[in-house]
Order: C-alpha cells, then structure tokens, then sequence
C-alpha cells in the first residue's frame, strides 16, 4: 500500500512537472543517433506517438514498415510521409503491413511471413495499445482482457516470433547499427500492485476498473523486458528496452462522455506533451548510443532497462524488477499464446 501511494504521487509530480522538467531536452529530431539503412518495424503508426515514432525514423533513412490494423489509414499515412519527404528532397523508404496486435492469428501471419522471407529486422517498436478509459470490461477474439490482450499479450508473441529475426541481423551486422526491441509502455505501471497470478484477467472476483487493467497491462511489458533482459543470451546483440513517453495529449480519453473530453483536454492541455515530444523517448532508446543501451552483457544484474520521459534509464516499480514475478510472467504469457518451444528462450542460470 505505502509503494502504491508513492507511485500515485510519483506519477502526480511528474505529470504537473514534466513540461518544466524536460524543458532542456532536445526536439524530437535531435535525439538519439543514426539509423541509416536500418529496417524496422512500428506497430500503431497511424497516430500520435507512434505516428511521429515512424515518421522521424524514416526521415533518418531507416526503411520503416508501418505494422497497422487497418491497410487504408496505413496506405493514407504513407502517402503524406511520401509527400512530406518530397518537400524536402528526400525519398522515404516506407511500406504498409496488416497487423492486429489484439489478435493471436493476425500476428502468427505477420511474423511467420517475415521470418519465410528471411528479412534482416533492426528495430521493432511494440507502440500499439488501448487505454479504454472508464469503459466495461472487454475482451480480445482470444479471450483475453481487452488491455492485457492488446497491450501484452499481443506485444509478446510478435516480440518472441521476430526474436530470431533480430538476432540473426544482429549477428550479421557489421556497421554498428542498433538491434533493439522498444516497448513503448508507461509511468502508470507504477500504480500496479503487482498482477494477481490467479486472476490476471480481471474475470472475477472485485469490480473491474479499466485503470487497474490498464496499469497491470503495463507493469507486465515492464516486466517482461526486464526478464526478456535476463533470457538474452550475453552474445546476442538485442538489446530490449521499456519507455515511458510521459502524459501525452492524444485520443485517449475518446471512450469518456463527450463533456468529461472536453474538460480533460481544457485541463491537462497545458501540461500534457505534444505526441512528438511524447515520441522522443521511443526513438532515444530506437536509436541511441547510450552504453545502457549498446551493452552485449546482459545478466540479471543488469535487468532494468526503463528509460522515462527524459530520455534517461529510471527505476522502474519493484514490481517491474522483481525476478519471480518474471519468471512466472513468462510461463504464463508462454502458455497463454501457446508460444511454440523453437520460440522459447530458457532462463540464464
């Protein structure tokens, strides 16, 4: 209780203070480093952070795949990034694949088409996710909790089915480019009081609250990339990172009543990040120098990779860190997707 209490305040001073904060940080298109003749793959794309993730990735002559669930809002986002980079003389290398991370099909199709083609993977940006703010409960086509569905599990099964992928180009790189896994997470998994392992879904028991799941969904990435940290083997070249964008004025609030929008966004308008500023620590860890985030070792000293709002590697919730919650994390999440072994990656002794 006394962990969770200082989370909320945590979370409080940092939104009230983010603008103040980060006022010294610099613009979305001076941060991080090169990704020159890198692919990667951003799920979520069409708006807000991820929008301006794919965008400034892209422009730094990476050739980005823009993983959407709906072909024609990705087919409209690529024809304005086209256009945009004629304005400037550049050319951008941009393609548009179907991908639905709420559905276990849709990512099984997307990944095993991507490994039959053998196609190198630099960098992939798990961005998609839900917040149904104030919303029932809802769930995935797979049964799970709409925000662990699509927030986790979906992030999880692409992540272990391009795994292979990214090691495979991390072994044959030879230009120093960066081999990553960013997972776009949040502050809020703060407010977490870990996840109840006999009801990780909200099926029964107390009331559901679309903030409770909504914050377990993110604890979760958290801690899977700390234990996807400790899995790694120390050879391997993947480096796995969670990112915290800070409170960010996008369309969360969409499924609130109109009034109670419009307040939201008369109120925390002028303390809230635009979505480019949101994107700059997704593309920090994308694309960085960082020693945190260039390391080969990586034991379970070394677990936490959770960078906030300012483009530094913070601490995460115990919770996030915490090994046996990893461990069972993982098995869990393994049998919930029905992860195949040739996909698993064993624990480090």
């Amino acid at each position: 209780m006394l962990e969770l209490w200082g989370g909320l305040l945590s979370i409080t001073v940092d939104v009230f203070t983010q603008r103040l904060r980060l006022r010294s940080l610099p613009s979305l298109a001076d941060i991080g480093g090169s990704v020159d003749g890198c692919t990667c793959i951003v799920t979520g794309p069409t708006s807000g952070i991820g929008r301006e993730t794919a965008s400034m990735l892209a422009r730094r002559n990476a050739h980005v795949v823009l993983a959407c669930r709906s072909v024609e809002r990705g087919e409209k986002l690529q024809k304005a990034l086209m256009e945009e980079g004629a304005q400037h003389g550049r050319k951008p290398s941009l393609e548009v694949q179907l991908l639905d991370v709420a559905c276990l099909a849709s990512i099984r199709k997307f990944a095993l088409s991507w490994q039959a083609q053998k196609r190198p993977l630099h960098i992939l940006v798990n961005n998609a996710g839900i917040f149904s703010m104030g919303a029932a409960r809802s769930v995935t086509k797979d049964g799970f909790e709409g925000h662990m569905g699509t927030n986790y599990l979906g992030p999880f099964l692409l992540t272990m089915l391009l795994l292979p992928c990214l090691q495979r180009t991390a072994q044959m790189s030879d230009h120093g480019r960066p081999v990553r896994v960013v997972n776009v997470s949040s502050k809020m998994h703060e407010l977490s009081p870990g996840i109840d392992i006999s009801n990780p879904h909200f099926a029964k028991g107390r009331a559901y609250s679309s903030l409770a799941a909504y914050n377990r969904s993110k604890l979760a990435q958290v801690a899977f990339t700390a234990e996807l940290r400790r899995r790694l083997p120390a050879e391997t070249g993947v480096v796995a990172a969670a990112v915290h964008p800070g409170e960010v004025m996008t369309d969360v609030v969409r499924t609130l009543p109109g009034l109670m929008q419009g307040a939201y966004r008369f109120l925390m308008r002028p303390f809230c990040l635009s979505p480019a500023e949101g994107a700059r620590s997704s593309v920090y860890c994308a694309t960085s120098k960082d020693p945190i985030l260039t390391e080969r070792g990586m034991t379970s000293e070394a677990d936490n990779c959770y960078f906030g709002s300012g483009c530094k590697c913070e601490s995460p919730s115990s919770y996030a860190l915490d090994p046996m919650l990893g461990k069972w994390l993982w098995q869990w999440s393994s049998e919930a997707v029905k992860l195949p072994k040739e996909f698993q990656l064993s624990a480090q002794v």
